[in-house]
């Protein structure tokens, strides 16, 4: 069996949106599994801080500013980093603007140019970014894409909408990349987390979240993490065009499963 520390050495592994909250961890974790991180995202200086500090812990790692909505800033990106590593292995599609979501609203109410911005950055950024790898993919017969999705691909919300209806469009592109380049060695698959929790939220909301999964704990980063990496890896070699939630069973259950002390009649 494959050394987990070491499961993806030899691997180059490019994560869009690699400085934010889980993407930073995602690039962690696929660095201390051996993975040579290319960390992307749209605010360079982090990217470049990011990358800087796993340099520092002895790990390999660039960073790199790509807007996910520009065509001709991916090309710049995905330049560079082959210019620094020589190759690509793996793509996480993990960018998305999770500070619109807060200005959402239901489908009467969401401004129009938020939409346009979550389907450029979410959907079409990862469209993008995944046909830029998939021809060097093709080409030496394996590489692995994971999509990071969410279980808002699943569940309706009554005030997140743009960011839901994204979100299940890569749960999409990931059935149709799997499935259309299989044959060639390519995999790909998709993680849905649930709530991990910000600093931002109140406590209440963290409360009313945890209340409601099977786990009665809060989501952490690295819950998502570990899973990206493991389906990055030799390990989920067998694995492709699935989504795997990541949200302590919130999706699991029917509604009244947190009211103590109710109980439900047979069906």
């Amino acid at each position: 069996m494959t050394d987990p520390e070491q499961s993806l050495a030899g691997q180059v592994a490019f994560v869009t949106g690699g400085a934010g909250r889980i993407g930073s961890e995602i690039a962690r974790t696929l660095a201390a599994r051996g993975a040579a991180v290319v960390v992307a995202d749209i605010n360079g200086a982090r990217a470049a801080e990011r990358a800087a500090e796993l340099v520092e812990s002895g790990r390999a790692a660039f960073g790199v500013e790509v807007d996910i909505a520009s065509a001709d800033s991916i090309d710049a990106a995905f330049a560079a980093a082959v210019a620094h590593f020589g190759e690509i292995d793996v793509l996480v599609n993990n960018a998305a603007p999770t500070s619109l979501v807060r200005d959402e609203g239901a489908v009467l109410d969401v401004p129009l140019d938020l939409w346009e911005t979550m389907m450029a950055v979410v959907l079409r950024g990862a469209f993008l970014c995944s046909r830029k790898v998939l021809g060097h993919f093709v080409e030496q017969n394996a590489g692995v894409i994971v999509n990071v999705a969410s279980i808002h691909a699943y569940a309706g919300s009554r005030d997140i909408t743009a960011y839901a209806v994204a979100k299940a469009g890569l749960l999409g592109l990931t059935r149709a990349t799997a499935t259309q380049y299989g044959r060639y060695g390519i995999r790909c698959n998709s993680v849905s987390p649930g709530t991990i929790p910000s600093s931002a939220v109140s406590d209440e909301w963290r409360r009313m979240k945890t209340r409601h999964q099977l786990i009665p704990r809060e989501g952490r980063t690295e819950d998502v993490a570990q899973v990206v990496a493991f389906l990055a890896s030799p390990e989920a070699s067998f694995l492709t065009g699935g989504d795997y939630p990541v949200e302590g069973g919130l999706l699991a259950h029917l509604p009244g499963y947190a009211d103590e002390g109710s109980t439900v009649p047979p069906a």
